[in-house]
């Protein structure tokens, strides 16, 4: 199943990426991984799986060993909250929002892709 995403944003051949299987990333917990030399946090929800940078961008903390609490993550230092979904803060005006980055799920299988985006369209709250 290919999941919705904004056709601006289509991958193209110079895209890095990285393919991993559905089932290496834990449900609701933070999951790193590494484009190049791009950090990531992956977040699986059912068979959606959302990317966001993986420093928070108030202090550059690393956001891995956060709380995560539905799709709200905590950064461990600060305690400013961003929904994954969509890498919106949702406290701290002090800070930005994280970066999101585009993923596919097809099959058992996940890529993600080192190209920013938005949230998926239609993905579930």
């Amino acid at each position: 199943m290919t999941h919705p995403v904004d056709s601006a944003v289509a991958p193209s051949a110079q895209v890095p990426s990285v393919t991993l299987k559905l089932d290496d990333i834990p449900e609701r917990t933070p999951h790193p991984v590494t484009i190049g030399r791009r950090a990531l946090l992956l977040f699986r929800y059912g068979d959606w799986v959302y990317a966001t940078a993986a420093r928070c961008t108030h202090q550059g903390v690393e956001l891995a060993g956060g709380e995560l609490s539905g799709s709200l993550l905590r950064c461990p230092w600060h305690g400013v909250k961003f929904d994954v979904r969509t890498g919106a803060r949702v406290n701290q005006p002090n800070c930005r929002d994280l970066r999101t980055f585009r993923t596919e799920v097809e099959d058992d299988q996940v890529t993600v892709y080192d190209q920013a985006i938005s949230a998926p369209k239609g993905a579930p709250s």
